[in-house]
């Protein structure tokens, strides 16, 4: 019996030792990789300072407001009509004729055969 013991400890000791061996071996390639293809910042050639200002464009805004307003409308009613869908309806009509023939089925299937068995 201590010899099974003895051969089962050794066998779990070499699993464990190789199953951390290759995850070390894991982790090392993962930090190897990383330094090898590490992205580096890029330097920009000149200060943004220099940039020039975008050119301001006269807007009719109360037209733009308009539009904007349509546009919000039309999406909430549209959001509305998607919303309401046909489930209640289909809810309360009850079991469909599928329901029905599988239900008949059952029955049938019990009476030709007491207790269920065939």
């Amino acid at each position: 019996m201590t010899e099974l013991l003895e051969q089962g400890l050794i066998l779990s000791a070499f699993g464990l030792g190789l199953t951390f061996t290759g995850l070390a071996i894991l982790v090392v390639l993962m930090i190897l990789l990383e330094r090898i293809f590490r992205t580096r910042k890029l330097v920009p050639d000149a200060p943004a300072t220099d940039a020039p200002k975008p050119a301001s464009l006269a807007r009719d805004t109360h037209d733009e407001e308009i539009v904007a307003a349509i546009a919000t409308a039309l999406t909430y009613v549209r959001s509305l009509e998607i919303s309401q869908g046909n489930v209640g309806a289909s809810l309360e009509k009850g079991p469909g004729r599928w329901w029905s023939r599988g239900l008949i089925h059952k029955h049938q299937s019990r009476m030709r055969f007491p207790g269920g068995r065939r």
